[in-house]
């Protein structure tokens, strides 16, 4: 089925709070400074046919024409702009809002320096649509005005103008289809080079540590050429449509006075009504100047419109499903199937992880450790088979209430920019008193960084947890997790790439944190699972074995290799 030119417009606009009152405001002013443009035409012809007999009345209502239709100008323009800037803020909002409700699937398909562009460059065009809606009703109003005017002083002088309307209306649609694909190829070409900065910058140390530089300066300098030769593209369509415009009002003009001079030899017409027809064609021509121009910015926009409805109608994540039962109870994987579109990750995998018990997964990367992870957490639901909890299936139960009962520390340390109470309090529904909080800080080996610091909690974080050393940033998402007294504790390979000192510390942290509680940790070494009671042994997306560690490594060979790479390091483990 064919889409509808203003469906993607209807989209993105559609819930969004328009503020009436300012586009009331610039469609009035609009309206009365063409109104004062046709008075100062009228006062103007009225002057030339006066012979010099110029009344002061007159005259100071011309000045006053001049003055109001300035003022009015400037008013109308200034609550536009104000207009689009409010609905920036709501178009972002609405789809930042969409952006964050979306499948992880969907950001498996799309890089997410895409998406962010579709935010900060795309939503200004698509913020300007409703300025332009109420530019082209003022555009109309004056021409309307104009016409009405021009009848007045010289219906024949109006009938040639008339004839340059076709012209206007065929060029305007060729050069508007230039300018539409010339500034879509732009827009793209923006968003690629903006995602291909973003991740160079995200692993500068990568690129520096790697001998890179030279290289992704060529491969810089080629997405800026990119970029180069779409925004020629687009200089030169808007240049083709600006050409085309300025013929316009050139093409009134040479109407206007060959036709009037004729006319007015033959005393058809006086020259104050020839000088009055000029002015209001002037005025007709600027307003068909902007209506051509408006066409412009609406085909334009029309592709970036397209980008942003796309993600608008994408189907969210379920925010359906029953609330999630207390108290716990163990969690059963049965026939679970799933993959990364056409990577197979598990096939009719089977198990269960006990409540109130450790369990810990092992197996060699790309075995599926992770992924199960973002099973559990309801990131991804599976394509096949079930995740239960208790007798009851996952899928049925509400995934906001479900990863509520659930707190994840991951290797990757993640902290967001804030300080380090917003840190440890992200995700907390309830309020943090202060003595909580320096609790919470002493069970997790941070309170003593925090009396340190000349801010305490209210310590700025950087972007990354930049200030901070690899050590801490972990020991404050723990923080975060116990702040949050999960039921459920997820440990992604908590203490890797740490040094001894660091690892010592966030050991015994973690150990504060699983006592009592159901944990599931993905073990990279011997001593990340010495509180382990129960063992998942993962190969290639299926369980190899399951069991206490006695029992794990009777039965699996996976696990038995891993004990005998891990026994010099770690010392052994005791089954």
């Amino acid at each position: 089925m064919k889409k509808r030119p203003f469906d993607t417009f209807r989209t993105v606009l559609s819930g969004v709070k328009i503020p009436w009152l300012l586009a009331l405001v610039s469609v009035v002013s609009s309206f009365l400074m063409s109104n004062t443009v046709i008075g100062s035409a009228v006062i103007t012809a009225k002057v030339v046919d006066s012979h010099g007999n110029l009344r002061m009345e007159d005259l100071f209502q011309y000045i006053g024409l001049l003055l109001g239709g300035g003022l009015l100008a400037a008013l109308g323009a200034f609550c536009n702009n104000v207009l689009s800037e409010k609905i920036n803020i709501g178009v972002r909002t609405k789809l930042w809002k969409k952006m964050l409700r979306l499948p992880m699937r969907y950001y498996d398909a799309e890089s997410g320096e895409s998406l962010v562009s579709r935010i900060t460059v795309d939503c200004n065009r698509a913020s300007a649509f409703f300025g332009v809606v109420i530019m082209t009703v003022s555009a109309l109003y004056g021409l309307y005005l104009a016409a009405r005017s021009m009848l007045s002083f010289s219906p024949v002088l109006t009938l040639w103008s008339v004839c340059l309307v076709p012209v206007v209306a065929v060029g305007a649609a060729l050069s508007g289809k230039l300018v539409f694909r010339a500034q879509n190829r732009l827009y793209q070409t923006q968003a690629d080079a903006t995602a291909y900065l973003l991740e160079r910058v995200r692993n500068l140390r990568l690129v520096r540590t790697s001998n890179m530089v030279a290289d992704e300066t060529s491969l810089g300098r080629n997405q800026f050429k990119v970029m180069f030769h779409a925004a020629v593209s687009a200089l030169l369509s808007d240049n083709l449509m600006a050409s085309f415009i300025a013929l316009t009002p050139v093409a009134l003009i040479i109407i206007t006075f060959i036709a009037g001079g004729i006319l007015l030899s033959k005393g058809q017409i006086s020259m104050g009504e020839v000088i009055g027809f000029y002015t209001v064609s002037s005025m007709a021509s600027i307003r068909i100047s902007a209506l051509i121009t408006i066409y412009g910015d609406l085909v334009g926009a029309n592709g970036v419109f397209d980008k942003i409805s796309r993600i608008l109608k994408a189907e969210e994540e379920s925010s359906g499903g029953i609330p999630m039962e207390l108290p716990d109870e163990s969690i059963t994987i049965s026939h679970m199937s799933f993959a990364y579109g056409e990577k197979k990750v598990f096939e009719d995998l089977s198990c269960v992880i006990p409540a109130g018990r450790v369990t810990a997964i092992i197996g060699s990367n790309g075995a599926g450790k992770t992924t199960l992870f973002k099973l559990l957490e309801r990131l991804y639901e599976p394509d096949s088979g079930t995740i239960q909890f208790g007798q009851r299936d996952a899928a049925e139960i509400n995934p906001v209430s479900w990863r509520g009962a659930f707190a994840l520390v991951s290797q990757d340390r993640p902290l967001i920019s804030g300080t380090i109470r917003e840190n440890i309090t992200y995700g907390c529904t309830r309020k943090v008193s202060e003595e909580e909080l320096e609790e919470v800080a002493r069970q997790t080996g941070i309170w003593d960084l925090v009396r340190s610091l000349p801010d305490g909690f209210d310590t700025r974080v950087e972007v990354g947890g930049g200030n901070f050393s690899g050590g801490q940033r972990q020991c404050i998402a723990i923080a975060r997790a116990v702040m949050r007294n999960p039921d459920y504790l997820l440990l992604d390979e908590a203490t890797s790439n740490l040094d001894a000192q660091s690892e010592k510390l966030v050991s015994q942290a973690l150990a504060n944190l699983m006592r009592g509680r159901t944990t599931i940790m993905i073990a990279h070494s011997l001593s990340a699972i010495s509180h382990a009671d129960h063992i998942l042994v993962l190969d290639n997306g299926r369980l190899e074995a399951a069991g206490t560690p006695a029992e794990v490594s009777a039965a699996s060979e996976v696990f038995r290799n891993f004990v005998k790479s891990q026994s010099g390091i770690s010392g052994g483990l005791k089954l």
